[in-house]
């Protein structure tokens, strides 16, 4: 049991150190391996307070833009504010719509970018929207599958807000489509 214990924060202490020669394309994947290898083998689920290095792996993928972190960083946020309630985060300023959300593979594959802030979401969820060359269609889809809400946003730069009050707690997937076809997808957390 102890050897296979010592494998086990071998890994993690490979994956602990920053992830700053991590290519883009593969930074949402080892930003998962991270959490979940720092989640499993330090029983996280208990509310024992981590170490500070510990707190500080976690703060680093939860600092990071969620366009080029993937939900990872959605998961590390909620890991870290269970233990430090006094942090925020402010996805607009750290991803810069303009700027990085451009930059990411997946809008040079589509041509637009697409940010929903904050996440998780309390009643209001603000709407980014650039680059797109026609209408968008934004859905939200629950856990079963079933779209809960839809809304279109005009070609080109678009900001808005949309009220999520009305909608549970809970786990939702969203989708752009542009032109019939989806452009992008995502997770958001919805907590009042």
């Amino acid at each position: 049991m102890n050897n296979v214990k010592s494998n086990s924060n071998t890994q993690v202490m490979r994956w602990v150190n920053p992830i700053t020669t991590v290519d883009a394309a593969n930074l949402p994947a080892e930003n998962e391996k991270l959490l979940n290898a720092l989640y499993l083998t330090n029983q996280l689920w208990w509310s024992v307070e981590p170490s500070s290095g510990l707190l500080d792996s976690i703060r680093s993928v939860a600092d990071q833009c969620p366009y080029e972190g993937g939900f990872a960083v959605h998961w590390a946020r909620g890991l870290y504010s269970r233990f430090v309630s006094t942090t925020s985060w402010n996805d607009t300023t750290l991803c810069a719509v303009s700027e990085r959300a451009a930059r990411s593979e997946q809008n040079r594959a589509h041509g637009g970018a697409l940010l929903l802030t904050p996440n998780p979401a309390g009643d209001l969820l603000q709407i980014n929207t650039t680059g797109f060359n026609s209408e968008v269609l934004l859905q939200l889809v629950n856990a079963s599958g079933s779209v809960v809400l839809q809304t279109t946003h005009p070609a080109g730069t678009h900001t808005g807000q949309l009220s999520v009050a009305h909608l549970p707690n809970g786990l939702y997937f969203y989708r752009s489509v542009e032109q019939g076809q989806i452009t992008h997808t995502g997770k958001l957390v919805i907590q009042h």
